[in-house]
């Protein structure tokens, strides 16, 4: 494909019937868009696929428990409501096994342009929810490690025409900075509530957690969870250096152009790897397919594609606004 279908070009809408839900829902999305619907949702797939079996058997244990957690069921690790609003049921183990069946079906028939992946789309959105609600104590699922993935499939349901701008890859990419941004903020407030810096003390914390409640399997990363947790400076680095990348994230990408957005990706894989291996948070199967999103970046880098104005988010989701009725 040339660059021009690949970094914007003349926008067209799908409006090629006076109805409305149907052409919405049959049509394609962007080029772009098509390309990260694919990467993201069979990622996404594959991670489900993976740890579908420990999750089951957890949740086989948790829906039988006789603890005050497993009467509820919610987000976060404080089961609390969808958006702050939707309250999400109670499931049974038979119909846990059944939403994460059918969210699996839903990811992989979004990949067919030609299958009304709109459509899907919307109902991962719905069955998300209904499967990772079940799971919000369990180490693997729960947290916020899968948090962005509910956004990320709004907002590619409402993605243009096929010739349209790719403007929801953008939104995406900013919507991942404001959330890198927003932990970066709760950290700082955080610390001025309690009169203490942003240090070390709760590095240390977040390690001796990880060496108690994760160890990990590697002899070697544990020696070096035991070498870090000893030493307050070296915490005290990968704390700031934590709070850097949080604050910095959002605008390298916005302007960098395409060598910040690259770079924006890399530091943050690096982040979260680094945070799998120290602190038994795994955000590799439903935070990090997200990074797809930047794969235009890495294509204009490696084929040496100048940047144009045309080609800035600013100008992207211009157009898009302008597109979208």
């Amino acid at each position: 494909r040339n660059m021009d279908l690949m970094f914007g070009g003349d926008a067209e809408v799908c409006v090629d019937s006076e109805e409305v839900l149907q052409p919405f829902f049959l049509c394609e999305p962007p080029e772009q868009v098509r390309m990260f619907i694919i990467l993201f949702c069979t990622s996404v797939a594959v991670g489900i696929a993976l740890h579908h079996g420990p999750a089951s058997r957890y949740y086989r244990w948790f829906a039988r428990a006789e603890i005050p957690q497993a009467n509820v069921r919610g987000m976060a690790y404080n089961a609390c409501r969808a958006y702050g609003v939707l309250p999400v049921p109670r499931l049974s183990v038979e119909a846990f096994h059944l939403a994460g069946y059918s969210l699996l079906g839903t990811l992989l028939l979004a990949t067919y342009s030609g299958l009304a992946p709109r459509f899907f789309l919307f109902a991962s959105f719905a069955l998300y929810f209904l499967y990772f609600g079940q799971l919000f104590c369990e180490s693997k699922h729960g947290g916020h490690g899968s948090l962005l993935m509910p956004s990320v499939f709004f907002f590619l349901a409402l993605s243009g025409g096929p010739r349209s701008t790719p403007w929801s890859l953008v939104f995406i990419k900013i919507f991942v900075g404001v959330v890198y941004f927003a932990g970066a903020i709760s950290k700082l407030v955080v610390a001025a509530f309690f009169g203490r810096p942003w240090a070390g003390s709760t590095m240390q914390a977040y390690l001796v957690d990880s060496m108690w409640s994760r160890p990990h399997p590697w002899s070697l990363a544990r020696g070096l969870q035991k070498f870090l947790v000893t030493r307050w400076w070296a915490c005290t680095v990968l704390a700031l250096s934590g709070l850097v990348f949080e604050l910095t994230f959002l605008p390298l990408y916005l302007f960098g152009g395409h060598v910040g957005g690259g770079l924006a990706a890399l530091i943050a894989v690096s982040f979260h790897l680094g945070v799998d291996v120290l602190q038994g948070l795994d955000f590799k199967p439903f935070w990090c397919p997200v990074f797809w999103a930047f794969l235009p970046e890495f294509q204009a880098i490696l084929t040496g594609h100048t940047p144009v104005p045309e080609d800035a988010w600013g100008a992207v989701m211009a157009r898009g606004f302008e597109e979208e009725p």
